[in-house]
Formats: structure tokens, C-alpha cells, sequence
């Protein structure tokens, strides 16, 4: 044998003998003379450390990740849909349970349109990510629909609500609004705490039927404990009941109308009746859509009752004690009703009749006619103190910007207002801060004194609106008075508030002991607050002088 078949022999030799040793096989068998023993041990050690590993542990990157698979990934608002996992044991998590929740088992349920990740989760494996996308509920047909603009409205306080900023609905108007989006072109607003709206239906026979009621809002509104909802007076469960918002994120949507269902209702033979009461701000209500192949569900609807308006003169009144008023109308037969007689009486003929310091009513109800008021409020008479009487009307009235107040106008315009209330017919009101009012008089002679003021105080409490209240007003946080240059102390001194916006409570502030100059002496007022009182008078006492304008 030559030099290059003997190293070709023994090139193959050794290949066969590290395959087999490789392959688990007996390396005798290759005729090598190599130890099989050295050759297994080399290929051992080779498979536990593989290529660019440190370690007997896997790294970080080399942990298995979860693959995640569903049979749908895009379902409707309400459908559901399975995940499975590559992974046994893994935990689901939504990234946004707004739009779909999942269980443990992975089952997903749609909330509202939009897109979510589902992830799953186990300790040693990668964390494994699916999409979901949610399609708003496809519309089902009812086989009857029960309009809330024909149901019968109620609020706790008579009106309903707000347009803006302005209040818009009394007593017998109701709160349909025109929508376009909604079921007929109505939908029903602004219902707020205590409303309620009642549904009479009535049924051919007995039987269950399936409900949505169909609500909007401008954003998600958990509406689980903000209804209340009862069907023949039994309640509804609400839990997990919300109202999407709009789907294009406008906040100012508040019609995109979407179902909150209910299932299984039971329903009787002949009249039924469904009440959805606001416990707090709720949404816009559309319709009550009706499920049923073997039901026949007609509306009663509401037909509201026109009521003729009550008319004439309905200004407040304000008298004396034991001063009277009369209320005049154009309407006759009408009903009068004091709603307080300790502070006033009215007559058949409605004449009123001071009793008590305090503000009442006076109802007015004729039948066919919607009920009106009118505001009642009495006060004590304030004796005139014997003395020099100085009308603030007729002071000198100074405004550092010309103007009085807010709207009062320019240049010339004063802050005099006509009021029946006051000495005279006149006061001074609406004065803001660092105007000033100044009065001046005259005396015979140097002498001890007193001045009396009659004001009233402008702090007004809205907070209960339209039910407005006024709040005592100390003075010396609004005001100062000046007598000869000399401040008066106007420590203690509070014009009291009264219930009922009467902005003419009358009351008398006493300073004694005051010095009164021989010659002319000057009073002034200056606002320091922002706002300071309205102003009737001021009564000026000394003996021993003679006092006079």
C-alpha cells in the first residue's frame, strides 16, 4: 500500500470513528484505535454547552415566548372571542378594559369600538401580545320601540334644567329635546337627580321579552349607580352598566345613542309600566327598544295636559308690618294662598296682609290654569329717630372711573334707585370699591350726638339657585364713614341677610357719642369692598344745637 491510500485510510478511519462516536455508536467499530471513552465524553460536553452559551442556564433572550392565537380578531361590542395560548398556565391582562375585557380561560368581550392588546403572562417565558379590534354593535331591529318623549316627565323641582346657562323649562314643560340621531327625531335631556321619565305599555299576553334603552352621553358614563330602572316595580339589575361615548371622541356629541340591554324581562297581560329615575347626572334618553316574536307591545302614550297661563301684575311685594297689598289680576276666579301666615295673609280678593318680619308666597291656583306665585316679604317699620334726616339720594355721589357699579352707565348717571322699600321712594345701591357718598349739615353750636344709618345688606347666596338668600354683611370689611375727617368705628356693626332675595332688609346702625362741630360738619362714606351696601338714610341727634341741611 502506498504513502497516499494509507493516509486516505486512515483520514476516513478517523471521520467514521467521530461520527459514531457523535451518534452514540461504538467507535471499536471503526478500527481507529482511538478510546471510545474520550470520543463520548468530547460530544457530551459539546451538546450541554452549546455554540456562544456561558452558562448551564438559559439566558433572558433564549426564554421561550408565549405565542398567543384567537378565532376572531375583530368582534362586535358584546360578541366574544377565544384565546389560546402556546402556554400552558399564563395570566391575560387587557391593556384597555373600555374597549374588551378577558377572563381567565381567555375568553375576550367586546366593551365599545377600538382596538386593545391582550397580553398573557408566566414567569420564565416572554410575554406573549395579541390585537384585538372591537366593531360597534351591529343595529338590531325591534319589533317595538317605546319613545321617551312620549312618557310621562317628572322633576322634583318643577323645572328642567338648564339651556347654556339659562334656565329655560318651568312647571308643565318637559325636557324633549329635537335629535336627529335619535328614534323619531326626539330624545330626552337634561335629566338630572330625582327626574324621572314612566313608560306605560301594554301587552297582548304575558310572556318575557328582551329591552335596550337606548342612552347617550359625551364621554363613558358608568350609569350603574346613576339609574335607577324598574319594569312593573321591579328593578333591573344595573351592575356593569355603562354608556359609551361618542365614537369620534367629540365631546360635544352627545346623541351617538348606544343599547344598554336587558334580557329576560318579564311582562304581564294588559297595562305595564317602566320607570327610569336619575340618581345623579344621567344621560340622554332616546328609546326603549323591544324584543319579541310572540308579544304584541303598544305604547300608551302621554298626552300632555295645556294649561292657560294665570295673568297679571306679578311683581314681588314687599310691605310693613301690618301694611297691606293688593294683587292685581286679570284672570278671575283665581284661588289665593298665603304659604306662610305667620309672616303674611292674603284675602279671597287678594289683598295682602303684613303679620311678621320674614318672606313668604302667594300661590295662585284656578283649575285648567297652570299654578303661579308671588313673592311676599315683610319687614319691621323703622321708626324716623326725631333728629336731621339726610336722604342719600341726595348726597354727592362720586365713581372714580364715572361709572356705578355694572351697566349703571357714564357721566352723569347716579347710583339712585327707585325703590318703594325706602324713605322716600329712594336709595343708593350697587356702589363699588373707592366710591364715595357725601353728605353735609349744620349746627349752632359744638355738641355729642349720635348718627343712625339705614342700610341693607347685598351679600347674596346662589348656591341654592334659583332659591337665593341674602348673608349678613359686616361692615367694616366694606366701608368706612368718616364724620368731620374722624373715622367712625364700625367694629361689630352687621346689616343682617335675610331668606328670599330682598335686597331692601332695612336695618338701623347706631353710632353714639359722636362729636359734632359748630358750623358745617361732613359725612363721608367711602366703599372699600366690592360692593358695598345699599343706603336709604342717615339721622343726625344732638341736643343742646339746632341742626339743619
Amino acid at each position: 500500500m502506498n504513502a497516499k491510500k494509507l493516509a486516505r485510510g486512515l483520514f476516513f478511519a478517523f471521520a467514521g470513528a467521530a461520527l459514531l462516536a457523535a451518534c452514540g455508536g461504538d467507535s471499536k467499530s471503526a478500527q481507529t484505535g482511538f478510546s471510545s471513552g474520550s470520543a463520548t465524553a468530547s460530544a457530551n460536553a459539546s451538546a450541554s454547552n452549546p455554540a456562544g452559551s456561558q452558562s448551564a442556564s438559559a439566558s433572558k433572550s433564549d426564554e421561550e415566548k408565549i405565542v398567543l392565537t384567537i378565532d376572531k380578531s375583530t368582534i362586535k361590542v358584546g360578541e366574544t372571542a377565544q384565546i389560546t395560548s402556546s402556554v400552558e398556565g399564563v395570566s391575560f391582562e387587557s391593556r384597555d378594559t373600555s374597549i374588551a375585557t378577558v377572563d381567565a380561560s381567555g375568553v375576550v368581550t367586546g366593551v365599545k369600538a377600538g382596538t386593545v392588546k391582550i397580553q398573557a403572562r408566566k414567569t420564565g417565558y416572554k410575554v406573549g401580545n395579541i390585537d384585538v379590534t372591537v366593531e360597534k354593535a351591529a343595529a338590531r331591529v325591534a319589533d317595538f320601540y317605546l319613545e321617551f318623549e312620549d312618557a310621562e316627565h317628572f322633576d322634583p323641582d318643577g323645572f328642567w334644567g338648564f339651556k347654556w346657562g339659562e334656565m329655560v323649562m318651568g312647571p308643565g314643560d318637559t325636557p324633549v329635546e329635537e335629535t336627529e340621531q335619535a328614534h323619531g327625531g326626539k330624545s330626552i335631556g337634561w335629566f338630572t337627580e330625582g327626574c324621572k321619565e314612566t313608560i306605560y305599555f301594554t301587552s297582548d299576553k304575558a310572556g318575557n321579552v328582551d329591552m335596550d334603552f337606548m342612552m347617550a352621553y359625551n364621554a363613558d358614563m358608568d350609569i350603574s349607580s346613576l339609574l335607577k330602572i324598574s319594569v312593573n316595580d321591579t328593578a333591573l339589575d344595573m351592575s356593569g352598566k355603562s354608556v359609551p361615548g361618542p365614537d369620534d371622541g367629540d365631546t360635544n356629541n352627545y346623541y351617538d345613542f348606544n343599547p344598554v340591554s336587558f334580557t329576560g324581562i318579564a311582562v304581564k297581560e294588559g297595562e305595564n309600566k317602566i320607570v327610569v329615575e336619575a340618581l345623579g347626572q344621567g344621560p340622554n334618553l332616546d328609546c326603549v327598544q323591544v324584543y319579541t316574536k310572540e308579544l304584541k307591545i303598544e305604547q300608551i302614550p302621554i298626552i300632555p295636559v295645556v294649561l292657560a297661563d294665570i295673568e297679571g301684575d306679578f311683581t314681588a311685594i314687599s310691605i310693613e308690618k301690618d301694611a297691606t297689598a293688593q294683587i292685581n289680576l286679570t284672570t278671575e276666579g283665581v284661588t289665593f294662598t298665603s304659604q306662610d301666615e305667620a309672616v303674611a295673609t292674603v284675602s279671597a280678593t287678594g289683598l295682602v296682609t303684613g303679620v311678621a318680619k320674614g318672606s313668604t308666597s302667594i300661590l295662585l291656583t284656578k283649575e285648567g290654569y297652570k299654578d303661579a306665585s308671588i313673592a311676599v316679604t315683610v319687614t319691621e317699620p323703622i321708626p324716623v329717630a326725631e333728629g336731621l334726616l339726610l336722604e342719600l339720594e341726595d348726597a354727592t355721589h362720586f365713581s372714580p372711573n364715572g361709572k356705578y357699579g355694572d351697566g349703571w352707565g357714564e357721566g352723569t348717571d347716579t347710583p339712585v334707585e327707585e325703590s318703594t322699600e325706602a324713605h322716600g321712594g329712594k336709595s343708593i345701591g350697587n356702589l363699588k370699591a373707592e366710591c364715595t357718598e357725601t353728605l353735609t349739615f349744620n349746627s349752632t353750636a359744638d355738641a355729642t350726638g349720635s348718627l343712625t344709618l339705614v342700610a341693607a345688606s347685598v351679600l347674596a347666596d346662589y348656591s341654592g339657585w334659583p332659591n337665593v338668600s341674602m348673608l349678613d354683611m359686616p361692615l367694616s370689611d366694606y366701608m368706612t364713614i368718616k364724620l368731620n375727617g374722624s373715622d367712625l368705628d364700625l367694629t361689630g356693626k352687621t346689616l343682617p341677610g335675610i331668606a328670599g332675595t330682598n335686597y331692601y332688609n332695612w336695618e338701623e346702625i347706631v353710632f353714639s357719642d359722636v362729636s359734632i362741630a359748630a358750623g358745617e360738619n361732613t359725612i363721608l362714606i367711602t366703599i372699600t369692598g366690592s360692593q358695598g351696601p345699599n343706603m336709604d338714610y342717615i339721622v343726625v341727634n344732638a341736643e343742646g344745637t339746632t341742626l339743619s341741611k
